[in-house]
């Protein structure tokens, strides 16, 4: 039974979200809106959430900006989840994506079961991957691009914009990142990671 229910879809990016809302089985949207991804575009956002009253049952695909809305939402005790992209069903030969059609697009797969949903990792899981990530890619392709990979995606901060990364401003981060998993870390994680660390983040090049 999907009456009474809220389908929420966000279109989440870095500069705004694009919001879809359906209720019950109704075919046209009951309200689509934009937000600031900001402290104060959460606090709205949830607020608008909250009063809609009846269930709410929110989904996101998985992006770039990582799981922040997941957890605030489920920090709230809004249903929340997230689908994963590649996944998605999509009719043969469409062409035409804005942020409008993706987010009424996937509130009606959500609300006909069709999304694929995605196990999210807890923060500390989360973190412990970018590790793993900076270290294992290390400078690949290094040679050809002349710089590292992006290793600070835009979730760490709403109103995050990647600065262009140079090899000096990768030490701090990976520094940083570790600061930021420090206190959730075993005697025997912290070994590990030490043992697996770069020598490049200790001050040499590589």
């Amino acid at each position: 039974m999907t009456n009474g229910i809220n389908w929420i879809e966000i279109d989440d990016s870095a500069d705004k979200w694009t919001i879809a809302q359906y209720v019950g089985a109704v075919a046209e949207p009951g309200r689509e809106f934009e937000l600031v991804p900001s402290e104060s575009g959460y606090r709205k956002l949830i607020g608008w959430l909250k009063q809609l009253g009846s269930e709410v049952r929110v989904v996101y695909e998985a992006g770039p900006c990582g799981y922040e809305l997941y957890r605030k939402f489920r920090q709230k005790k809004i249903s929340s989840e997230v689908a994963a992209p590649s996944l998605t069903p999509r009719r043969p030969g469409e062409r035409v994506k804005t942020n409008r059609c993706d987010a009424a697009k996937l509130a009606k797969l959500y609300r006909a079961g069709e999304l694929t949903l995605i196990v999210v990792p807890d923060a500390e899981h989360e973190a412990l991957r970018d590790l793993i990530r900076i270290r294992d890619e290390r400078f690949e392709g290094e040679s050809h691009l002349g710089r590292p990979p992006d290793i600070s995606p835009s979730r760490h901060s709403p109103n995050h914009r990647p600065p262009r990364i140079t090899r000096t401003s990768v030490r701090p981060r990976w520094q940083r990142r570790e600061s930021q998993i420090e206190p959730w870390l075993t005697s025997r994680r912290r070994s590990q990671i030490a043992c697996n660390r770069p020598k490049w983040i200790e001050g040499g090049n590589r």
